[in-house]
This record gives structure tokens, sequence and C-alpha cells, in this order.
């Protein structure tokens, strides 16, 4: 499942019932089928070493507000429960 366009500082780190990630896991793991949801490459992650998950953020000035970019989207376009601009993604299993 991906998501395009979710606009960055969306949801809230300070309520654990309100972070976009435990809601997006909350809504898929709710279907009967489903047995474990990956957000980003967060199964991947777990068996890998820190140095290929580190994720580099540079910063383009002409850009407006959402200058700022990664190399990567290893978390999936989400950011301590924030959305960063990246596109959303979510994996079923």
């Amino acid at each position: 499942m991906v998501a395009h366009n979710v606009p960055p500082g969306l949801g809230t780190y300070a309520q654990w019932d309100e972070r976009l990630d435990a809601l997006l896991a909350g809504a898929v793991m709710s279907l009967q089928a489903v047995k474990a949801v990956e957000i980003g490459s967060g199964i991947h992650a777990a068996h890998s070493a820190d140095r290929l998950c580190t994720i580099e953020i540079g910063y383009q000035k002409e850009s407006g507000p959402a200058a700022f970019t990664r190399t990567r989207n290893n978390a999936g376009g989400i950011e301590g429960a924030f959305p960063n601009g990246q596109k959303s993604v979510c994996a079923v299993i």
C-alpha cells in the first residue's frame, strides 16, 4: 500500500494512539487475513547493519518549505510518527 502527497507534519508524536504509523498499522491489522505490517523497510532494517539503514538528509534551499530531501525511503515516508513528504509505504504480510 502506497500513499502519495501525504502532507508533512500530519499526526502527533505525543499521543501513542494518534501516531500516524500506529493508526496505519492498526487499520491494516484490523483485516483478519493480515498477520504482519511493515512500514518502510522495517523487517529488512532489523536484519541489516546500522550503516545500511541510515537515511542521509539533504537540503535544497530553492525547493521552498519542502526543502529537505532524503537519498532513500527506508522509513517508509514516516519519521518520528510524522510524514516526511516522501511516499508512505506500508507492506502487508
